[in-house]
């Protein structure tokens, strides 16, 4: 079996910090808006399934047109990349699943969203990243996780049928596809 897991909100404890992100990005360009509101859900769910760069393109288009979805970009990575670079710590449960599956040399391999360098930066200092054979991306994919199409490419790059996948995930729209794509999904939301 390959072990397939998410890292943001499966096994970092990251999602308050996405939460955060979109509305401290558009504070700092004076658009207030208040965590928890309509319109910060909205947003949220949004972002939640697309990629960094389709994000960045999306708050450029929506509420800083003054500013190129590129410039946005780089304003989102710098705070992110400080995040997983000195903050971001692991839910320690996932952290106990991860070590066990480690220790009994099973193969285990990382899909998320966020773009690599991040994830390998604080898997890296959680001192964890030689336990994972391969981090997948969605940009490098060239799926979202919404689409099933997503997991059945992570099975053949790993050279697996999706139904020789166990898919560690907490967000719905992904365990939703990963079911449709056959694989054996455990619902890890925290």
């Amino acid at each position: 079996m390959l072990h397939v897991f998410d890292i943001d909100g499966t096994l970092l404890d990251s999602m308050p910090m996405w939460n955060r992100l979109p509305l401290e990005l558009l504070g700092r360009h004076g658009i207030h808006i208040e965590a928890g509101s309509e319109e910060a859900v909205r947003i949220f769910k949004k972002l939640d399934p697309i990629t960094s760069e389709q994000g960045a393109a999306w708050i450029s288009e929506a509420y800083l047109p003054d500013m190129t979805p590129e410039e946005v970009y780089q304003e989102m990575t710098a705070y992110l990349a400080a995040q997983y670079r000195e903050i971001l710590q692991p839910y320690p449960d996932t952290l106990d699943t991860l070590r066990g599956l480690h220790e009994a040399g099973e193969r285990i391999v990382a899909f998320s969203s966020t773009d690599a360098p991040l994830l390998e930066m604080t898997l890296a200092r959680i001192g964890v990243l030689d336990w994972f054979e391969a981090i997948y991306t969605t940009p490098e994919i060239g799926y979202n996780k919404v689409s099933p199409m997503a997991f059945a490419e992570v099975a053949k790059r790993a050279g697996v049928k999706p139904e020789d996948m166990i898919v560690y995930e907490d967000t719905d729209f992904a365990i939703a596809a990963a079911t449709v794509a056959g694989c054996l999904v455990i619902n890890c939301a925290h």
